[in-house]
């Protein structure tokens, strides 16, 4: 039965330390080391006994592994994660390298050798970024570059990092809510002309409300979404959106040529305004929460009636 369950665990990749070391520590001796499944359950169990902090048991389990398949790869994987665990960095490092000269493409290896220089605060993002330069479309790692550069207040690295992400995951509520947030933010540096530049001729403040949008046409009802949407909208209606000095822009003679719509996006983030309005009060559940949120949205509601006011006005003038 313990050869049974360790095998569903191993199919399922559960990760249950505990419960996988009451079933395989009887395997440590007993095991054939000329067996393809009592040496997965060996494996199995040094996994699970570093992830208790068990360095005996990892140990006895590498030792026993090594007598046999002393230059494998796989066996030299687990003694590097033993080297971690005993936070002998130096010799893990090392062991990395070794496996990266036979062979480049390793990418355990960059992924451990990024986690060591992150676990010593050793200049994370140039290990990150070097492992990226060979694994492009690794969503995760992206996903981790985005999280040290928040880290740091780099929110113009962050959106870069997420912006990957959203293009190799595109069906990601979280990614695009994420990636709303750090281009709202950024909408409010005193710069923001020069970073419009840097990524898109859309101004900012727009492209963090489509992507908070986005986000809710995957996760319909998602607070956070919501929450980022009313914000990004109540700024595209009660603010002039500056527009980036470039030649990419279309001119209004251009688009009224063309037949192309004039969007007014004042009129555009007033409705979403109270769309998000609507929303998060559906979805808020707790009175207290509720109540505060909708005093905010109607205050909100209230500025932008007022800023829609002025721009009439100043039509008739």
């Amino acid at each position: 039965m313990s050869r049974i369950r360790l095998n569903y665990l191993r199919d399922q990749k559960l990760r249950r330390p505990d419960e996988v070391m009451s079933l395989a520590l009887p395997f440590l001796q007993s095991a054939s080391l000329h067996s393809e499944e009592d040496l997965a359950i060996l494996e199995q169990l040094c996994i699970a006994s570093l992830d208790v902090s068990n360095l005996e048991v990892a140990e006895s389990v590498v030792t026993r592994l090594e007598s046999r398949f002393e230059d494998s790869s796989r066996v030299m994987r687990l003694r590097g994660m033993v080297y971690e665990a005993a936070q002998n960095y130096p010799a893990a490092t090392e062991l990395y390298k070794n496996l990266l000269e036979k062979n480049p493409s390793n990418v355990f290896a960059r992924k451990r050798l990024y986690a060591i220089k992150k676990s010593q605060n050793d200049n994370p993002v140039e290990a990150l970024l070097s492992y990226l330069d060979e694994n492009n479309a690794d969503v995760q790692a992206w996903y981790e570059l985005s999280d040290l550069y928040l880290g740091l207040a780099d929110w113009q690295g962050a959106a870069f990092a997420l912006e990957e992400c959203v293009l190799l995951d595109p069906l990601s509520a979280h990614l695009h809510t994420m990636l709303g947030e750090c281009y709202y933010t950024l909408s409010n540096s005193t710069s923001e002309a020069v970073l419009a530049k840097n990524f898109t001729v859309e101004p900012l403040i727009l492209l963090a409300r489509r992507h908070f949008s986005e986000a809710l046409n995957l996760k319909r009802g998602d607070i956070r979404a919501l929450m980022g949407l009313a914000l990004a909208s109540k700024v595209s209606a009660t603010e002039d959106i500056p527009q980036p000095d470039t030649s990419a822009n279309v001119s209004l003679v251009d688009k009224l040529k063309s037949g192309q719509p004039i969007v007014d996006e004042q009129l555009v983030g007033a409705k979403l305004h109270e769309f998000a309005a609507l929303e998060l009060s559906k979805n808020i559940k707790d009175g207290k929460l509720k109540n505060s949120v909708d005093a905010y949205m109607k205050k909100g509601a209230e500025e932008i009636k007022i800023a829609m006011a002025n721009k009439e006005s100043k039509k008739d003038v």
